[in-house]
């Protein structure tokens, strides 16, 4: 009887002592009894139940998802958004992006980027744009024109590759973990090039008048004009700031804007000269109006609009700015193997 006396004792001081204790669920399944004694913002500290006078243990709260305390409350966990593993989990192995600039056609290009990790904090960069002035017409003026008066047609092409490095700043206090490497504010470098092609264009040198002495009065108005396609090249090197942010772990939003030193030059073909004839009629006193108009300048360094910058013409100083839309490639998974 004493023998089964002491077994009740302890069994009912085992069963006291162990529903006075707490539980931590762990990820995974795992649950560890203890002692909880002090709950802080990124930790809990906790002490075995067989042995309350021993050490104290720490245990990082992103490897609990619940505790349960003695009186029987379960407090769950929230995730700390600031933990890279809380934030980005899904992706942090993927490491390349495919952008476009959604208002490019504004300037009428179609432009295309891509970003790819090469190491912590340094990605490169590398943006290819598609240039022609019928893609949107109606958004500005030109720089050239043709015999006729109509907008001389362009188009051509732009390359800026560039790395970029991360600023660092956008990283978990907690830890001093790193964002994911797409993610954050950087520094831009470029080496940027557009050709464009300009056709046709009629650029006006010397104008003369005459007008016969006799009804109708005939006048005639002889432009040299120098007709041509006109090749124009530009480049450089551009530094950007800007940040990135990643959407819903899908896309990637970036702004940035740069300032840049640039070069250009351009060639021109065909001269040739052109004479127009207009008739005057006295009843008619618009009959000889417009007269033969002039052309723009024909200086190809007056140009401004590069479309992967934006350049003073006759200085070289240069900027660019913008937004870029990216979406995240998947990381791509290796093929389980077959025994």
């Amino acid at each position: 009887m004493k023998k089964l006396g002491f077994l009740f004792l302890f069994i009912v001081l085992l069963f006291t002592g162990y529903s006075q204790t707490d539980t931590l669920h762990l990820k995974g399944n795992k649950k560890i009894p203890c002692k909880i004694t002090e709950i802080g913002e990124s930790e809990i500290k906790y002490k075995t139940p067989d042995n309350l006078d021993g050490p104290v243990y720490v245990m990082a709260l992103s490897k609990i998802y619940k505790y349960t305390l003695s009186t029987g409350n379960s407090v769950l966990v929230a995730p700390d958004e600031l933990l890279v593993e809380n934030q980005h989990g899904d992706i942090m192995s993927a490491r390349s992006v495919i952008k476009i600039h959604p208002f490019s056609f504004v300037n009428n290009q179609i432009s295309m980027a891509y970003e790819q990790v090469i190491k912590m904090g340094m990605n490169l960069d590398v943006e290819l744009g598609y240039i022609n002035n019928n893609i949107m017409p109606s958004t500005g003026g030109s720089n050239f024109y043709t015999s006729e008066g109509a907008v001389a047609f362009m188009s051509g092409f732009y390359i800026k590759p560039g790395v970029k490095f991360l600023l660092g700043q956008d990283y978990s206090l907690k830890g001093m973990k790193y964002a994911h490497p797409l993610k954050g504010r950087f520094l831009r470098l470029d080496v940027v090039f557009s050709y464009m092609n300009y056709q046709n264009v009629a650029s006006t040198t010397s104008q003369t008048f005459s007008q016969s002495p006799v009804f109708p009065y005939t006048q005639t108005i002889t432009t040299t004009s120098r007709n041509s396609n006109i090749n124009v090249f530009g480049y450089g090197g551009m530094i950007n700031y800007g940040r990135q942010f990643i959407l819903g772990n899908v896309m990637t939003f970036e702004y940035f804007i740069g300032v840049g030193v640039t070069l250009q030059s351009s060639f021109y073909e065909n001269p040739e000269t052109t004479t127009t004839t207009y008739v005057y009629d006295p009843t008619n006193p618009n009959s000889y109006y417009p007269y033969y108009a002039y052309y723009g300048s024909g200086d190809a360094s007056q140009i401004s609009n590069y479309h992967a910058f934006f350049r003073i013409p006759d200085v070289g100083l240069s900027g660019t700015f913008g937004i870029r839309l990216g979406f995240i490639v998947p990381e791509k998974k290796p093929m389980p193997k077959v025994d």
